[in-house]
């Protein structure tokens, strides 16, 4: 018989002697709960109180010496933990790797103070969301996760402000301070957890309007965005039949100022297709492979901003590959590439980004392409309708500040469909999809959602080779253009 310690009932603090080495285990189960073995010199509270309960930490039955401790071995721990886990469903980890199971890179954990702060002061701390020592520290890993290491002490104000609104009682300050201490990364959750929780227990809608605030209300003066109305515009029927029709930045694809998404399966050639859009553009074309570019009122080509998250390093070949199948290797572009990752899901990228193109004197921008969607939405989950709203109501945000439109390039998920939360679906104006098998030189680009036109029809493309690259020729509306060597015009 060993000694018990109840901090919470029913959970519980088992005493055992170990004989052997054995490297810290943890028992991660499938319902979010664990099992630890707190061996390399892990500590528990012997005597004290509870922060949660404000009860004395108890011992049912008298605490056992060392030498009074049933011993067990490192063998027969391993076989409990594996029979535990094969039970109720979970995987054990050991040592260091405990610590960082499924821990996501820390980066992407951390928000914008400000709007962290207002997510923890929205969330309640009620004794029936977060009943436990452990459900209250978690949410003190989260915040300290979520304000990263340059804004710690305003991470501990939050969460002493926090705890100090528990509806059941009080937290003892040098108990938290201690625990704080104790907290090392990695963490598993933060700002989009802490988001998550403000929304589902305070009703919090600020991630969804961060944008339309900190970003519009900042360069309103720069972009002719109007000053807010207290009354909505009512149209009657001739208004409406009176209205402008839908305007093409390209003909059949891409309405002037709507959001989109290409996608296909990963190596497809999405980016192929998407990188051919933009230089027709930006090059000041006619048109693209036999759809007609529609050039703004006073100026000569559309602006394009092109967002490449993945695969930078072969944009060189790419576009030299472009420029001499076109021959235009010294005809004046509109096209400006950003081979930095931008975070969707932070207003402050969001406004970076917008700030980056008036500082560049580029008063609208007809077409911002983001290359890939998944690396704009880095910790986010892209099944969830939450995170997923976030990211259109950041699109949102560049559509209005830029006054052009919004094109994701995207993955396929493993059914084939456009991958992740059916928001984006339903948000997109348009939706293009690219089929190519591996290997394959000529694929179909097929239009599944057309807003404003019609939709269900498919185009052909060939996937060219031309010096170590490929370009991109619609099978049935031109003729190939054959392979070069390519003159560097960057060199």
């Amino acid at each position: 018989m060993t000694s018990r310690r109840v901090g919470r009932d029913p959970k519980a603090l088992l005493l055992y002697a170990l004989n052997g080495d054995l490297p810290y285990r943890k028992l991660r189960l499938n319902d979010g709960q664990a099992v630890e073995v707190l061996t390399e010199g892990r500590q528990f509270v012997a005597a004290g109180i509870h922060p949660n309960t404000r009860k004395p930490y108890a011992w049912p039955r008298a605490l056992l010496s060392r030498e009074e401790l049933p011993v067990v071995t490192p063998e027969q721990v391993d076989a409990f933990l594996d029979e535990l886990a094969e039970m109720l469903g979970g995987e054990v980890y050991q040592g260091h790797e405990a610590s960082t199971a499924d821990a996501p890179p820390q980066e992407h954990l951390v928000g914008d103070p400000e709007l962290v702060a207002k997510a923890i002061n929205n969330l309640p701390n009620r004794d029936a969301d977060y009943p436990t020592r452990d459900d209250w520290l978690r949410v003190g890993y989260a915040i300290k996760a979520a304000f990263g290491p340059e804004h710690e002490q305003d991470a501990l104000d939050c969460f002493h402000q926090w705890s100090a609104r528990w509806d059941a009682g009080s937290t003892d300050p040098g108990d938290l301070e201690a625990e704080w201490a104790r907290m090392k990364p990695p963490y598993r959750a933060g700002a989009s957890w802490l988001y998550e929780e403000a929304e589902r227990l305070g009703g919090w809608q600020g991630r969804a309007l961060e944008f339309f605030e900190p970003v519009s209300g900042s360069l309103s003066g720069a972009t002719g965005v109007s000053e807010k109305r207290t009354t909505y515009e009512l149209l009657s029927v001739d208004d409406i039949l009176n209205l402008p029709a839908p305007v093409w930045l390209l003909q059949r694809h891409i309405p002037e100022s709507g959001l989109g998404f290409l996608y296909g399966r990963p190596g497809c050639g999405k980016s192929f297709v998407a990188l051919d859009m933009a230089l027709h553009m930006a090059y000041g074309l006619e048109e693209w492979h036999g759809d007609t570019i529609r050039t703004p009122v006073g100026v000569k080509q559309p602006t394009v901003l092109y967002i490449a998250s993945e695969g930078v390093s072969g944009f060189k070949g790419r576009v030299g590959a472009w420029l001499k199948s076109r021959s235009l290797p010294e005809a004046e572009s509109r096209f400006y590439l950003i081979r930095e990752s931008i975070n969707f899901m932070k207003a402050e990228d969001v406004g970076k980004l917008v700030e980056t193109a008036r500082s560049a004197g580029l008063p609208r921008v007809d077409l911002t392409i983001v290359d890939t969607v998944s690396r704009a939405l880095p910790g986010a989950d892209e099944n969830l309708q939450k995170d997923m709203t976030l990211f259109v109501s950041a699109c949102d945000a560049v559509r209005l500040e830029l006054g052009g439109g919004v094109l994701g390039v995207h993955h396929a998920g493993k059914s084939g469909d456009m991958r992740g939360s059916t928001v984006l679906l339903g948000a997109g104006d348009y939706v293009l999809r690219l089929n190519r098998g591996e290997g394959e030189t000529v694929g179909s680009l097929k239009c599944e959602k057309q807003k404003d036109g019609p939709d269900g029809w498919e185009d052909s493309y060939a996937f060219l080779p031309v010096s170590g690259s490929l370009v991109v020729s619609r099978v049935d509306g031109e003729t190939p253009v054959e392979d070069a060597e390519v003159v560097d015009p960057f060199a």
